[in-house]
């Protein structure tokens, strides 16, 4: 729906699905995690401590690098 601008905003996109802003916007955060991340997530290869709930709270750097830091310590404190 935003990519065909059949609405603008992520507010606009929550009210359509009767979703919070927040829940809406840092689901689509997801979106941009690496590749490699993304691979092991679905090989179910990601670290023990590593869950949606966290991925979802979590504030999701743009650079790769820096996700896959933010992952090997979800793995250290699990």
């Amino acid at each position: 729906m935003l990519i065909t601008g059949e609405v603008t905003s992520i507010g606009t996109l929550a009210a359509r699905l009767g979703q919070e802003r927040r829940h809406v916007g840092r689901t689509l955060m997801l979106a941009f995690l690496s590749p490699a991340i993304t691979k092991a997530i679905l090989n179910g290869r990601q670290p023990a401590g590593l869950r949606l709930s966290h991925l979802l709270d979590a504030e999701i750097p743009l650079s790769w690098q820096a996700q896959q830091a933010m992952v090997d310590r979800a793995a250290t404190t699990a």
